[in-house]
């Protein structure tokens, strides 16, 4: 059974702001040279440096095949695909788990279907939840 890993976007952001910040160190000293150094090279290293940083910053949601993000106005979910679909709580009317399903149907009766088969119940479970938690779906 695949694990879903859930990102709650805004959490831990002690982690990653520091990083952002140091990135655009990086990336203002290598292209300003402020400093000077006695390798001229070193400012092509701190462009690159921030660069990566900032590579592995937005690269995060990949990291994972089955993945959801969400915040208090929506979600991302990931399940068995490259780019997954996004989806507005305000606009969730159902949602509902069968078999090896997880189905949501939006207020204009657009159905987002996602293939559950190989999750873990307890993900699907918490994941449910979390639609419950955040949209109107009783």
């Amino acid at each position: 059974m695949k694990q879903i890993h859930f990102i709650p976007t805004g959490k831990k952001r002690w982690f990653w702001s520091p990083l952002i910040l140091l990135s655009c160190i990086f990336i203002i000293s290598g292209l300003f040279e402020p400093i000077i150094f006695g390798n001229p090279k070193l400012y092509k290293y701190f462009i690159t440096i921030g660069d990566l940083i900032l590579v592995g910053f937005y690269s995060r949601i990949f990291w994972h095949k089955n993945s959801v993000q969400w915040n208090k106005l929506g979600m991302h979910i990931r399940l068995n695909s490259i780019f997954g679909k996004s989806i507005s709580f305000a606009d969730v009317k159902t949602a509902e788990i069968r078999e090896s399903e997880l189905i949501i149907i939006e207020k204009d009766n657009r159905k987002r279907v996602f293939n559950i088969k190989d999750v873990q119940k307890d993900d699907v479970v918490k994941l449910h939840k979390i639609i419950e938690k955040y949209s109107s779906v009783a």
